[in-house]
């Protein structure tokens, strides 16, 4: 499977974009950066929405960056503020 990156500038068509390929089996790395806390959060809500549907996961992984994963993926690694995103590895089972 793959991994998607998004860097969100605004959004709610990304957003469903993002949705779609974690019900299509991918993970998504997601960065909040450009855009603000209220519509972060709605985001996060949203997308936690659709992990939970899909038995997958949503975790923070840097500040304002997020990890979505469905239930088959594995992630090795550490995944803290002070890593990279070449510093872990997400692979498919």
């Amino acid at each position: 499977s793959d991994v998607c990156s998004s860097d969100l500038a605004c959004i709610f068509s990304d957003v469903k974009t993002i949705a779609q390929r974690l019900l299509d089996g991918q993970a998504a790395v997601v960065n909040f950066q450009r855009i603000d806390d209220g519509q972060a959060h709605r985001v996060v809500d949203f997308l936690s929405g659709v992990t939970f549907a899909i038995d997958g996961k949503i975790q923070r992984v840097g500040e304002k960056i997020f990890l979505c994963t469905p239930d088959d993926f594995i992630v090795e690694g550490n995944l803290t503020d002070t890593r990279q995103d070449d510093e872990f590895k997400m692979r498919g089972i």
